[in-house]
């Protein structure tokens, strides 16, 4: 659990991912352009 929780982190200060008002963490497909 911990290395799931770096990696949000991580994607989270890259822009990766972001977190919405109701607590939930989501992927921003619009920050990877292969998706």
């Amino acid at each position: 659990m911990p290395e799931m929780s770096r990696m949000i982190n991580t994607m989270i200060k890259r822009k990766n991912a972001y977190l919405s008002d109701d607590g939930s963490i989501y992927f921003d497909v619009k920050s990877f352009r292969k998706y």
